[in-house]
């Protein structure tokens, strides 16, 4: 456990941090719900929601996270970005293409009349998750 999380740690209740560990396990599970459906579906990518599926699991459930890991579907695509073989260059362009649209859809459509801190926000956002894919290695 490193420093930071110790120190978050005993600033919490166990109330708070089994609503936490609760949470975390549910966004996984959602998480991994999608890329399971992106293993089927082409075009959605399937390692992005698989590694924040594990990133959830890791700090919840470390059960939950060896199931998903050692999963013969699913398993490889986490190790794979794990042993620093990184994403397949299709997995990235469509992430990356996934962001700039729910970006833009959020900020220019469905939050139209928001202001304009909130819309600078989400595209902060988005920049920030597609300069982390980009520094991802690519596989084939």
């Amino acid at each position: 456990m490193y420093i930071y999380q110790i120190s978050l740690v005993l600033l919490l209740s166990n109330q708070e941090i089994l609503l936490i560990r609760i949470l975390l396990i549910i966004f996984g599970l959602i998480f991994t719900g999608f890329g399971l459906i992106g293993v089927v579906v082409p075009g959605l990518p399937t390692t992005i929601f698989l590694i924040i599926a594990a990133a959830c699991f890791v700090r919840s459930s470390p059960t939950l996270y060896n199931k998903l890991i050692n999963s013969p579907v699913l398993g490889k695509y986490v190790k794979d970005y794990l042993e620093g073989k990184g994403m397949p260059v299709y997995a990235k362009v469509i992430s990356i293409s996934m962001i700039l649209v729910a970006c833009s859809i959020s900020s220019f459509f469905i939050l139209s009349d928001s202001s304009v801190i909130i819309k600078i926000f989400i595209i902060l956002l988005g920049i920030i998750g597609t300069i982390y894919i980009l520094r991802v290695p690519s596989s084939k």
